[in-house]
C-alpha cells in the first residue's frame, strides 16, 4: 500500500502543480524509499547469501554494471528534484531509483566482505549509514556550493560535464 500510494501520489504531482501544504506530498514519495528500505532489511538477507555465493570478479562486475546503468539512466530522465515535485519520466525515476539502491547495496556487500573490521573506510562508511539524515541534509548544501563554484569559473563548461562531475563530487 506504501510503495502504491508513493508511485501514485508522485505521478499526480509531477503531472499537476498542486502541491499539499508542508510538502506532505514530498513525504509520501520519501516513505516510498522508507518502504523499500524496510523490504531490503527483510529479504536483504536472502539476497545477500546468494551474492556472498559469486565470485569476487562477480560481484565487482555486478555493482559496476549497476553503477553504469545508474548513471546512464539520470541523464537520460529528465530534471529530477524530489524536493521541488519534479520526477521527470515517473517509471524511469523508481526504476532508476532501484538500481540506485541495488548498486549501493552491492557496494555494502563488497566492502563488509571484503574490508576488516578496522578498516577506516569502511567505519567511516558506516557513520554515514548512522547518520544518513544529516548527509542527506548536507547533499543539498554541496550541490549548491557545486554549482556555484561552476558558475564562478572563468569557461563555460557543458551542462552534461557540470552535471556529471556534480554527481560524482556529490556521490
Amino acid at each position: 500500500i506504501v510503495l502504491v500510494a508513493s508511485v501514485v501520489v508522485c505521478a499526480v504531482q509531477n503531472s499537476t502543480e498542486f502541491r499539499l501544504p508542508l510538502t506532505i506530498d514530498t513525504g509520501f514519495i520519501c516513505m516510498g524509499f522508507y518502504e523499500i528500505g524496510r523490504l531490503c532489511k527483510i529479504y536483504g538477507g536472502k539476497m545477500s547469501e546468494k551474492v556472498n555465493a559469486a565470485s569476487f570478479l562477480k560481484k565487482i562486475l555486478l555493482t559496476l554494471m549497476l553503477f553504469l546503468v545508474n548513471g546512464v539512466l539520470a541523464f537520460v530522465n529528465p530534471y529530477v528534484n524530489i524536493k521541488s515535485g519534479w520526477y521527470g519520466f515517473v517509471p524511469l525515476f523508481w526504476l532508476n531509483a532501484l538500481i540506485g539502491i541495488a548498486f549501493c547495496y552491492m557496494l555494502a556487500l563488497i566492502i563488509e566482505l571484503y574490508f576488516k573490521e578496522s578498516n577506516v573506510i569502511k567505519k567511516y562508511l558506516v557513520t554515514i549509514g548512522r547518520g544518513s539524515i544529516v548527509y542527506l541534509g548536507f547533499n543539498q548544501v554541496v550541490i549548491v556550493c557545486m554549482k556555484l563554484l561552476f558558475g564562478a569559473m572563468p569557461v563555460s563548461l557543458n551542462i552534461w560535464l557540470t552535471s556529471g562531475l556534480i554527481f560524482i563530487l556529490v556521490m
